[in-house]
């Protein structure tokens, strides 16, 4: 059954940002994060150790976001549980099966970094030229998403 009030917030959103935008304070600290993320990105290209540890860090701060957002909706599933079942290698047996595809999913969503980056430049076309890059990215990747299982990848 559709959300009309949800549907109607979403749509709303645009508009918001555009507000908020405006305002000068909130301006200067988008300015501030966008020179920031560039000065980051020119640091690169990282070493190999650098670009290990990178990985190392994201991997652990997916597992335990995955585990801490599961545990709120009641997952039975451990931090070692989970990170095992985001490696493929475990399906715990004391634990019903929809805790181990919920984390699943959470891990799916989180690690789409191609989402995270459209998003961002959607955003920088957004304050440039106006329009409706915003939901744009957002439709391509719900439509993409649909397409294939989530756990099953295209």
């Amino acid at each position: 059954m559709p959300n009309t009030q949800l549907r109607q917030h979403i749509d709303d959103m645009p508009g918001i940002l555009a507000k908020l935008e405006r305002i000068p304070e909130i301006t200067t600290r988008l300015d501030l994060i966008d020179t920031l993320r560039a000065h980051a990105l020119s640091l690169e290209p990282l070493d190999g150790v650098e670009t290990m540890a990178l990985s190392d860090y994201d991997r652990d701060w997916l597992v335990r976001y995955t585990y801490n957002s599961n545990a709120i909706e009641g997952s039975t599933l451990t931090l070692q549980d989970t990170s095992l079942v985001l490696e493929g290698e475990f399906v715990p047996s004391d634990s019903p099966a929809r805790f181990v595809f919920a984390a699943r999913g959470v891990a799916d969503g989180m690690a789409d970094e191609d989402a995270v980056d459209d998003a961002v430049d959607a955003r920088h076309r957004e304050r440039e030229h106006g329009g409706q890059d915003v939901l744009q990215v957002l439709g391509d990747h719900r439509a993409r998403d649909h397409a294939f299982p989530p756990v099953l990848g295209p």
